[in-house]
């Protein structure tokens, strides 16, 4: 898909804005593997993490077609949170972070994790799915799909798993998860 906004920066509204900490990262899961070998995971991030559904009513942000061809619409607040959302993923993965599955508003299914641990208020959700890579030296794709502040009740997060467990499963089972 061939996007419209540079790779390394996103112009809105006069203003530059790097998407350097969005290239993809390695995390090493030590002993995790087959035969205690390290399991090797490649965290990528999706522009649904910067951006929000185009309205056509923002004058001056830029605008762009996600991975499925959606238009996009830059959001200065989704960016300016996922500043630090390369820091919080690997965390959420070297911590063993609770995560449940969750559906968004088009039915589709994703993992979900917040901060740890759990508790109800706003919190700032990641979305993602984990795969096996095709990929050679990488067993896993843990790809975030999007993040964003939101309501949680804790109470209704229906089953909870470790992030570390999903990303096994999805190794062993050579599965997609979810």
């Amino acid at each position: 898909m061939k996007f419209s906004t540079p790779l390394t920066e996103i112009i809105s509204n006069g203003r530059v804005y790097s998407r350097s900490h969005f290239q993809p990262q390695r995390i090493i899961l030590h002993k995790e593997g087959v035969d205690q070998t390290d399991l090797i995971v490649r965290l990528s991030f999706q522009t649904h993490v910067y951006s929000v559904s185009s309205t056509g009513l923002v004058a001056g942000e830029a605008t762009f077609n996600d991975e499925g061809g959606s238009l996009r619409e830059f959001c200065p607040e989704r960016y300016s949170l996922s500043l630090s959302l390369p820091n919080i993923c690997q965390s959420m993965i070297e911590n063993n972070y609770p995560t449940w599955e969750s559906k968004d508003r088009n039915k589709a299914s994703h993992m979900t994790v917040t901060e740890f641990p759990v508790q109800t208020g706003d919190k700032y959700h990641i979305f993602y799915e984990v795969f096996p890579s095709l990929a050679r030296g990488v067993h896993i794709e843990l790809s975030i799909k999007s993040a964003y502040s939101k309501f949680l009740n804790a109470a209704k997060t229906g089953r909870r798993s470790k992030v570390k467990q999903i990303i096994k499963k999805s190794y062993y089972d050579r599965q997609r998860y979810p």
